[in-house]
């Protein structure tokens, strides 16, 4: 993953940093519905949704390359 290696982190770290940018903007329409869109909402809730499928996937490699060691 290519934020990984600019950053100099793990993946699964490049990853949170992403999602959690995310979670701020949803705190932040939990505190101001008024601003909620639905382009918003699919934007923010859907990255965060693809963000937790792909920590799941660096996860389930890791575990798979332990496991043939």
């Amino acid at each position: 993953m290519k934020a990984s290696i600019i950053l100099n982190t793990t993946p699964e770290k490049a990853l949170l940093g992403m999602f959690m940018k995310h979670f701020v903007s949803v705190l932040d329409l939990i505190e101001c519905p008024e601003k909620a869109t639905n382009y918003l909402i699919d934007e923010k809730l859907g990255d965060m949704i693809n963000y937790c499928i792909l920590l799941e996937a660096c996860f389930r490699e890791r575990l798979e390359e332990r496991l043939e060691d």
